[in-house]
């Protein structure tokens, strides 16, 4: 016997109209909510869903302290980064283990972000002038000090690099 879905869905919260997620019961062809782990009509238990799981292992504690936590550089990488209704920046990739770090250095943005962008290049090439476009800090990324090692805080799903150490 196969029923059809209710006149009136459930509504997820904070989302209006649309269908309610819904799945087949393979023994008897039943419709029911996806979230239901039993058919209500014949009694076939459904497997548990599959975790979502990002495969990047992350090196960070568990617990966030608050403070930043030190991890090595291995690579670093710069590109163009275009927001809309904002200025463009450059971001930069640091690598360390499987874990990816990004930054983003406002060089087009004018105050504070542009002040701070000037710190970042004068501690990574202090011999060269500091540029006004993009386009000018990508022709001279490959004379850019790498740090040896960032510090980065947990924000959210993504961290957030703090400072950097160089070696001498």
């Amino acid at each position: 016997m196969r029923r059809s879905p209710p006149a009136s869905e459930p509504k997820r919260p904070g989302k209006g109209g649309g269908e309610a997620p819904t799945k087949l019961c393979p023994d008897c062809g039943s419709v029911v909510h996806a979230s239901l782990r039993q058919c209500p009509d014949c009694g076939h238990l459904f497997p548990p869903p599959e975790p979502q799981i990002d495969p990047r292992a992350s090196q960070l504690a568990i617990l966030s302290t608050g403070r930043p936590e030190w991890v090595p550089v291995t690579r670093v990488s710069y590109s163009r980064h275009e927001k809309p209704g904002k200025p463009t920046s450059l971001r930069v990739d640091y690598a360390s283990g499987l874990a990816t770090h990004s930054e983003w250095v406002c060089l087009e943005h004018p105050g504070y972000p542009r002040r701070k962008a000037a710190a970042w290049w004068y501690e990574r090439a202090p011999h060269l002038p500091l540029p006004q476009r993009v386009e000018e800090a990508l022709a001279c990324a490959g004379q850019l000090r790498w740090p040896a090692q960032i510090a980065v805080r947990p924000e959210g799903r993504f961290t957030r690099v703090v400072a950097a150490r160089f070696a001498h």
